[in-house]
């Protein structure tokens, strides 16, 4: 059986695990770009709910201890930060595929080379790239 001390931090590591859980899933619900207004509300509405989980818990006989709650916050923060960095990685990793399909260069037509398509042309200007910036002393005024 385990001691009192045990129990004691797998409920505090539960608490973690459980409001993380609840926040992560929240945050990778949300609709992309995400508003920073529902992000906040959406937030506090989930540390609204541990905070009334402890309120509530002397009626079934537990006690209510800010511990807890602090740990609700915990992992709410650990979800957080996990998803930020997985948006982060995930839009670093978008971002390279868009620039080297921009500067890849295409496959010989008839045994000609084609130009690499580096936006910088005479042509760049024609083209849909997807890009703001067309080369190297180009002020981006059409």
């Amino acid at each position: 059986m385990r001691s009192a001390q045990q129990m004691r931090y797998l409920d505090k590591a539960e608490h973690v695990v459980a409001y993380g859980l609840i926040a992560g899933f929240f945050l990778l619900s949300l609709k992309r770009p995400v508003r920073p207004a529902v992000l906040v509300i959406g937030l506090l509405a989930v540390a609204a709910i541990g905070a009334l989980d402890e309120v509530t818990q002397p009626l079934v006989n537990r006690p209510a201890e800010v511990w807890d709650y602090g740990c609700d916050l915990i992992g709410m923060a650990i979800a957080g930060m996990l998803v930020g960095a997985g948006g982060l990685w995930r839009s670093s990793v978008a971002l390279r595929r868009r620039r080297r399909a921009l500067h890849v260069e295409s496959a010989p037509v008839s045994g000609r080379r084609s130009p690499r398509r580096t936006g910088d042309g005479p042509d760049a200007h024609d083209r849909d790239d997807r890009c703001e910036y067309r080369g190297p002393g180009d002020s981006g005024a059409g």
